[in-house]
């Protein structure tokens, strides 16, 4: 069932999708790789069109170098990439160099580990290099045959403004090479990489605005903290973990503690975002207090029992903000916001989940929202 009719462009990308054996030509090219034109030589697909076609033979599992080579820059026009969990085996840095004849600003490849974050970038043409401004290549890999790390290509973004890297091996090397090179990084997210030192990041304390570092491995406080103090541009910053499945291990023991950086209010002035998901310890007073210096618009607190104050589910508290929105588990409300918010956390879904199948047990008809 769906809540509108799909739309007539959404059946003809289908389509296209469903029978490119009768609307394409199948050929080779000189150097003996695959190739697919279409039949009507008069087609041209514009880049909404283009980036729609592409997206789609992502999800139909259908990308492959053989299909990819249909986005000749005479046919389409690509500004916006996105590449998702794709068959490794069946996308190469041959099919990906097609990408080198199209002006892209908006380039994400995530999950693929066939190819390296070094030889998609060698994929991408001058005018790319020169003008790419968001560039996500999450769950990917900076391994090289040599099982090396190489981040230097990264260097040559020199107008990249938003960088996601998380679950990917970048290290503190490439943090300090991003820092030095890239003049106008804003936003960049490094959750669950092997960094344990950020000090690099004071380099960004001018432009940095929103910093994701969940579930990072950097855990000393008095490297942590002071850093994060630095950066006074911010106004997004997420420090949140896992919860420790298993609580009498040490692993927990080494992060830093959030009531270090809840309890400095000039710290972070511009911050209106804040997600400490994952780690306990800030009482309600302290979190009063917070507030009380910052113009907060979000708090993230699920798998705490900070989300259960008063002061953030209770409409009766005078502390309430109606205008403050809350992940967590303390009512329906911080569930569906932590399920919309987590879809990538298996943690955080399974306990949202949980919590919310009990509510469910003490309702009377259906809500459509928990579909």
């Amino acid at each position: 069932m769906y809540d509108t009719p799909i739309s007539l462009q959404d059946c003809c990308v289908d389509f296209i999708c469903d029978n490119l054996a009768a609307l394409c030509d199948a050929s080779q090219t000189e150097s003996q790789l695959p190739k697919l034109t279409f039949k009507d030589h008069d087609i041209f697909f514009h880049g909404e069109l283009s980036e729609q076609l592409l997206q789609t033979l992502c999800e139909k599992g259908m990308l492959t170098d053989k299909t990819l080579s249909l986005f000749d820059p005479n046919v389409t026009n690509l500004k916006r990439v996105c590449i998702q969990n794709v068959n490794d085996s069946q996308v190469s840095a041959k099919g990906l160099r097609i990408l080198k004849s199209h002006r892209i600003s908006e380039l994400e490849i995530s999950g693929l580990k066939s190819v390296t974050v070094n030889d998609v970038i060698g994929c991408l043409g001058e005018w790319t290099l020169c003008n790419l401004r968001s560039l996500n290549v999450s769950n990917s890999t900076f391994l090289n045959s040599t099982k090396f790390c190489v981040v230097v290509s990264l260097s040559k973004l020199k107008n990249l403004q938003s960088l996601n890297v998380s679950n990917t091996e970048f290290n503190k090397h490439g943090l300090e090479i991003i820092a030095e090179d890239l003049p106008c990084l804003e936003s960049l997210d490094i959750s669950s990489t092997p960094i344990n030192d950020i000090s690099p990041l004071r380099k960004c304390r001018e432009r940095l605005k929103y910093l994701s570092l969940y579930n990072l491995q950097a855990s000393n406080t008095e490297d942590v903290v002071p850093v994060l103090c630095d950066l006074t541009k911010l106004v997004h910053l997420d420090v949140s973990d896992d919860f420790p499945m298993q609580p009498f291990t040490s692993m927990q023991s080494n992060k830093f503690k959030i009531q270090d950086l809840l309890t400095q209010p000039a710290c972070l002035p511009n911050l209106t975002s804040l997600d400490i998901s994952g780690k306990d310890g800030a009482s309600e007073r302290m979190l009063r207090d917070f507030l009380l210096t910052h113009q907060m618009r979000f708090f993230g607190l699920a798998l705490t029992t900070a989300c259960e104050f008063s002061m953030f589910c209770e409409v009766s508290c005078p502390d309430y903000n109606a205008d403050l929105v809350i992940t967590g588990e303390a009512n329906e409300k911080q569930i569906m916001e932590a399920l919309r918010r987590y879809v990538s956390r298996p943690v955080y879904v399974q306990k949202s989940l949980y919590i919310l199948f009990r509510l469910t047990q003490q309702m009377t008809g259906t809500k459509g929202g928990h579909l």
